[in-house]
């Protein structure tokens, strides 16, 4: 390990269970929190930054407007991200290996836990966009206006329009090394062709209730019947699949597409 040059903090860590994930149910996270000897914390001296995320309102809105819909996730988005080398014997962390031996690491990423991550994450997102508006105008429009952190929820008016945009998608953000995974739409044949690996394991045909839907932005997207539902740990009372509740809970009308 290399030796520090100035300051060190070194991170707690713990597992967070997510049973509802379909790709990672255990994650690592970081305590940016976490009080040091001068009772200050990592997340204390940081600088959040500000929001640069759409309203989740206005995103949900545009997405039903498109006859077609998609939704898709950034693998690791933060771990794609660099961290200065200034910056990074203030995310040293201590690791136990398999022999019971201490090792001294420190991160070299943007890191769950700490205030800035995501501010950092979003910015090379929306800079990749900037930089290749040209090459990729409408994909940048998407990125700029239908992203909110990692999630991705947009849509257009055909298939070959669809398929165009999640190409030019996926060909702008490998740029910056993100990649697309977790693909869902209501469209079977825009997602025909893509691998198992890339596709969300979607059995919205088979379920009972709507909880049991994979979620999008916090709300359950049934694709075969093409509904966004909210649901409530009070059980079915708390599940609203018509457009006035939507409206009483969202003041969004965002159950049923806008057709013309």
């Amino acid at each position: 390990m290399l030796q520090p040059k100035g300051e060190v903090f070194y991170l707690p860590t713990h597992g967070v269970i997510k049973e509802s994930s379909s790709t990672t149910k255990l994650r690592i996270v970081f305590d940016g929190s976490a009080i040091s000897s001068n009772g200050l914390s990592l997340n204390d001296i940081l600088l959040q930054g500000p929001s640069l995320y759409p309203l989740l309102s206005t995103v949900i809105a545009q997405f039903r407007t498109h006859t077609i819909g998609m939704s898709a996730d950034i693998s690791k988005m933060f771990r794609e991200v660099g961290l200065a080398e200034s910056d990074r014997d203030l995310h040293r962390f201590l690791h136990e290996d398999s022999e019971g031996q201490i090792q001294d690491w420190r991160m070299c990423r943007v890191t769950f836990g700490i205030t800035s991550s995501p501010f950092l994450a979003s910015k090379a997102l929306l800079q990749v966009a900037e930089d290749h508006k040209i090459e990729f105008p409408e994909a940048s429009q998407v990125v700029k206006g239908s992203f909110y952190v990692d999630d991705c929820l947009t849509g257009a008016d055909s298939l070959s329009e669809a398929k165009q945009l999640r190409c030019d998608l996926n060909s702008l953000l490998s740029l910056a090394c993100f990649t697309l995974r977790k693909w869902r739409s209501n469209s079977c044949e825009l997602l025909a062709d893509l691998p198992s690996e890339l596709k969300e394991v979607d059995n919205s045909n088979l379920v009972i209730s709507p909880s049991e839907c994979p979620k999008t932005l916090g709300l359950h997207w049934n694709t075969s019947t093409d509904t966004l539902h909210v649901c409530t740990p009070w059980g079915n009372r708390g599940s609203y699949q018509t457009p006035v509740s939507i409206c009483r809970d969202l003041n969004l009308n965002i159950c049923k597409r806008v057709t013309v």
